[in-house]
């Protein structure tokens, strides 16, 4: 059986960071980089339309969700995060390493030598494509770590460290001929869990993550879609009228009247549902399993910028001058709502409200909302308070709205994990 001192399980962004971070701090460090896949990081090149929009300038615990009841959301994210108590400023605290956009920054230049740019606070690629990254993450992961295809089957705590059992896939078996199919097991000191959720499954999201941390004794919080688009209770209605339009609106997530998110953006009307960054920023709310008592909906408002009395000053004054109020919103939504035939067309444009039978699945999914609970996992070293493993990525029961925040979450957690790797041999 070999030895390592560290595994790492998981082969995206999350955990190719703790790798690279890993070993880049403790050289030396054996480190073995398991993949389920036949390639590290497939799914950063579907990120940000192709352009991987990696972190944001605007960092606030406000842009992150969690359904960990047992945790102070606010203190865990801003320790994670690096915040400071009050406010939303990435400021670090001169004693403290950096954990904030400044140190995404500085890994994708300096560690992973990707030039960036700002537009309006969105980090990307200079190069304007994905595949810089995920080319840049996979020359320096080979570099660091000796790198197998495998799929995880079990994890044993012992008392030296991690048993690990894996099933070889064909990635593995390039010049180990027969390894195919085979089961082999490998000891590592230590082990941190980026398995991912089940968002995007052709890239090796399947959930199985979650299975390996259950039968660890890790708390693991149901898990259901995040930003997605959502699927009308009645679509064959209104969602036929105004399907193929785009318009700028207000969206809320409902459930049996309790707001519960909003949004403001272009929303995309189809002829199932709604679709659109707004209407993913809320999706999560709206995406788990309905319980007796559950009544989801979507109010939309196509006319945000405008109180209801301001709109009913511009309806009426077009409707004396000109015989109808044509021109505020989307024509084609204006024809398709029929709002003209209500006796008030201000409140029937800011009142829309849509019925949700549910989320489009885990295949139209960008992230997973749930996952392993916060509560137990120490946000600044990122390992489980029970176990002694190290979970860092998706599979954390983290996720952030759309504007590079899953990004960065993913590499603040590698950061933080590889480093704490790399002190536990100092204080050994």
């Amino acid at each position: 059986m070999k030895m390592y001192d560290l595994i790492v399980v998981g082969g995206g962004i999350a955990g190719m960071t703790a790798a690279i971070t890993a070993g880049k701090c403790q050289p030396g460090l054996r480190i073995l980089l398991l993949e389920g896949k036949e390639a590290l990081g497939k799914k950063i090149a579907l990120t940000g339309n192709g352009r991987c929009n990696f972190t944001n300038a605007n960092m606030s615990p406000a842009y992150y969700n969690t359904d960990s009841a047992g945790v102070d959301r606010d203190w865990w994210l801003r320790e994670f995060l690096n915040l400071p108590k009050e406010g939303s400023v990435t400021a670090c605290p001169a004693e403290e390493e950096d954990y904030g956009v400044s140190a995404v920054l500085q890994f994708m230049k300096d560690e992973l030598m990707v030039l960036c740019e700002e537009k309006q606070g969105y980090y990307y690629p200079s190069s304007g494509q994905a595949q810089t990254v995920q080319t840049a993450y996979r020359r320096l992961a080979n570099r660091l770590a000796e790198v197998t295809y495998g799929k995880v089957k079990n994890i044993e705590k012992t008392t030296d460290g991690y048993r690990i059992t894996a099933e070889h896939t064909d990635g593995a078996a390039r010049g180990k001929k027969g390894s195919i199919g085979k089961e082999i097991t490998y000891q590592g000191t230590n082990c941190i869990l980026a398995c991912g959720g089940t968002a995007y499954p052709k890239t090796g999201s399947d959930g199985s993550g979650y299975m390996l941390a259950r039968r660890m004794g890790i708390r693991v919080n149901p898990w259901h879609p995040g930003l997605c688009p959502l699927i009308a209770a009645q679509p064959e209605g209104i969602c036929k009228k105004w399907a193929g339009i785009r318009a700028h609106a207000s969206v809320k997530a409902v459930n049996a009247g309790r707001i519960l998110a909003a949004a403001e953006g272009e929303v995309q009307l189809t002829d199932y549902g709604l679709s659109g960054i707004p209407v993913f920023q809320i999706s999560r709310f709206l995406s788990d399993s309905k319980k007796e008592g559950d009544d989801y909906r979507v109010y939309i408002d196509f006319v945000p910028r405008l109180s209801e009395a301001q709109l009913q000053y511009e309806i009426e004054r077009r409707i004396a001058a000109f015989g109808d109020f044509r021109g505020i919103i989307h024509e084609k939504l204006y024809d398709a709502m029929e709002f003209e035939k209500s006796k008030t067309p201000w409140k029937a444009m800011k009142h829309v409200e849509l019925a949700i039978a549910a989320a489009k699945g885990y295949d139209m999914a960008q992230v997973c909302a749930g996952g392993i609970d916060l509560t137990d996992i120490n946000p600044k070293t990122m390992q489980h308070a029970g176990t002694g493993v190290y979970c860092v990525g998706e599979i954390l029961d983290l996720d952030g709205l759309c504007g590079g925040y899953n990004i960065h979450a993913a590499v603040i957690g590698g950061i933080r994990a590889g480093r704490s790797i790399h002190d536990s041999y100092l204080t050994d």
